[in-house]
């Protein structure tokens, strides 16, 4: 049974006329009995009573009807959905982020995507920069939006956004109530809390170069891969901490940011596999390229 046995046989069963239902398929009547006829035979059903005068459909007969007509709509609305996945209008798309986006950045992004691809399902994960390389390489993500330096031959970046670093201090400390930038001096040998090297080594560098430019050295005292915690490791007190802008929407009580004398920034890029090909995600990498700050 093939689809056309279908179409032929829904004209007939709407018309019951084979004379009218051959000039709607826009055939001649003799094709359309014969095809009628192989249906008939293929399931082995008697779907048509005929007779001189008339034609009417047996009880099989109404019965794949409603089903043909089922099937085709079904069909119908299943070739469009597969139409909208090969122009890249439809699908599912992973995204990994580092926690420094979560504030500002994630939230316009991902408003910007459904916007654009209303039908796109959007799976997001938060990692590392190290987890989001890896979930790359291993197909677990399409894009990422990570701390540079990248390091593989095998992705591609594009710059997305930068953010200034500033200090996040215990309100308890002696220059939290102070005005203007913070020098680096009166707080480079505060004990500091850092992401690790392992978590991405672009975070790490970012914050050392505070430290080169102004001719001082980290005093290292606690790590953290998540900006929530090094937030609530300041708050108790544990030291200091330099981050991202963004992460002074992170919150409380205890904890104070404040500018710092030294200007340097946080590169975020927008990275996904070279050798990815589905217009899907070629797609959104078109669009998030145009996104500004």
């Amino acid at each position: 049974m093939e689809l056309r046995h279908l179409r032929y046989f829904i004209a007939v069963a709407e018309e019951l006329h084979f004379g009218n239902a051959a000039q709607r398929l826009n055939i001649s009547q003799p094709p359309l009995s014969a095809q009628i006829k192989e249906l008939e035979q293929n399931l082995n059903v008697q779907l048509l009573k005929r007779t001189n005068r008339s034609v009417a459909l047996t009880e099989a007969g109404e019965y794949l009807y409603e089903l043909s007509v089922q099937m085709l709509a079904r069909l119908e609305k299943e070739t469009a959905i597969l139409q909208e996945i090969d122009r890249g209008e439809r699908g599912k798309i992973a995204i990994g982020f580092g926690g420094s986006v979560v504030f500002q950045i994630l939230p316009r992004v991902l408003t910007l995507i459904k916007k654009q691809y209303p039908k796109l399902e959007i799976h997001v994960s938060q990692l590392t920069t190290k987890q989001q390389i890896q979930a790359l390489l291993t197909g677990d993500i399409d894009l990422a939006l990570l701390v540079p330096p990248v390091g593989d031959e095998e992705l591609n970046t594009h710059p997305f956004y930068e953010e200034k670093f500033i200090v996040c201090l215990p309100k308890s400390h002696p220059l939290a109530s102070s005005t203007g930038p913070i020098a680096m001096e009166d707080v480079s040998n505060e004990p500091l809390i850092i992401s690790p090297r392992e978590a991405g080594e672009g975070y790490f560098e970012a914050v050392r170069s505070l430290y080169i430019k102004s001719n001082t050295v980290m005093n290292i005292a606690q790590y953290s891969t998540e900006q929530q915690t090094m937030v609530s490791l300041v708050a108790a007190e544990f030291g200091i901490s330099f981050v991202p802008e963004s992460t002074s929407h992170i919150q409380h009580h205890n904890v104070v940011y404040k500018e710092i004398d030294v200007t340097h920034y946080k590169e975020t890029v927008l990275t996904w596999h070279k050798h990815t090909q589905t217009p899907l995600v070629h797609g959104v990498v078109e669009l998030l390229k145009t996104f500004k700050v």
